[in-house]
């Protein structure tokens, strides 16, 4: 919270005494970022885009960490409202989070990717971190509050008797102890974790995975976008989406044929899909494919940068 206020009132002071700008594009992270751009419409009739990543305060009052109807969260959701208002643009990550602003018009603009394919016989990180011969089910990025973690313990639970296959979960986040303390109350040793890795490194760190998980607990689908999807595309593997199949990612995934939604709670689908994709390598070239076709016609840096590119230009 500290770190979020001294931002916030540096890069203010800064904005207040330096030039005018045509926009300014104001993400929602942290999340008292937005408010910056009313105060500079206020003072300055400063123009700016309004991108949301996260819909606050709705995600804290979900977690728990505010009060649904307490004045923090009253107060928030007030500055929020003003800062969407007054905005000149606002773009969302997903069709979903659209929902989130009614009255609004937002245009959808998805975040995208840089990893390369690194081919699994190619990957050094294989042998770097003693997973030769495995079939690896890997969770990379945030093991945040917001996703879903106990369907993929129970399906490692019921897969912890075969021994080449193993769970790899890359990164950190305030819900691993939770997992770690799951894996060992239950005895499994089909886990491995690894910290986050360097951006430089990550078409190795995602290319070791077979089947790429995805979460997003109930009640979040409308909240945020796993982001995490767009690097998983980008390096060619299929994914799994544990959550409401509703949730574009889900929707994504299956209409694409590049991997399958498994609703919460539903381990059995989910330790299908590993058996079925570890037994039949045609299905996972097939999966793959698609999921790199589907990232090169809609989710590469340029893409992405002229949609950027020509909403900027459209409002100068």
């Amino acid at each position: 919270v500290l770190n979020s206020w001294t931002f916030f009132f540096n890069a203010l002071i800064s904005a207040l005494f330096s030039s005018k700008s045509d926009y300014y594009l104001i993400v929602t992270s942290p999340p008292l970022a937005p408010l910056f751009g009313y105060i500079l419409k206020l003072i300055k009739k400063q123009k700016y885009i309004y991108l949301m990543h996260d819909v606050y305060p709705e995600i804290a009052w979900r977690l728990g960490y505010i009060k649904k109807d307490g004045i923090i969260c009253k107060i928030w959701q007030f500055l929020n409202n003003l800062s969407l208002k007054y905005a000149d643009e606002i773009v969302v990550l997903s069709e979903d989070m659209k929902k989130t602003i009614p009255g609004k018009e937002a245009k959808v603009i998805h975040n995208w990717s840089t990893i390369n394919i690194i081919p699994k016989g190619e990957n050094h990180f294989v042998e770097k971190f003693e997973l030769k011969d495995k079939f690896i089910i890997e969770y990379s990025g945030n093991i945040g509050r917001i996703h879903e973690f106990k369907t993929i313990i129970d399906a490692a639970k019921e897969l912890q008797q075969e021994k080449d296959i193993m769970f790899l979960f890359i990164g950190d986040g305030g819900k691993k102890p939770e997992i770690e303390r799951l894996i060992k109350k239950n005895n499994l040793e089909n886990f491995k974790f690894l910290p986050y890795q360097e951006r430089s490194k990550l078409s190795y760190s995602l290319g070791m995975g077979d089947l790429h998980l995805i979460s997003l607990d109930k009640g979040f689908e409308n909240l945020a976008a796993p982001c995490k999807l767009y690097g998983i595309l980008a390096a060619g593997k299929p994914a799994a989406f544990i959550g409401s199949p509703e949730c574009y990612t889900a929707k994504l995934l299956e209409e694409n044929n590049c991997g399958k939604n498994i609703e919460i709670g539903d381990y059995l689908k989910l330790k299908d899909f590993i058996f079925e994709l570890k037994n039949n390598k045609e299905k996972i070239s097939q999966l793959s494919a698609n999921s790199r076709k589907l990232f090169e016609e809609n989710f590469t840096l340029d893409i992405i940068a002229s949609k950027y590119y020509e909403l900027l230009t459209g409002l100068i």
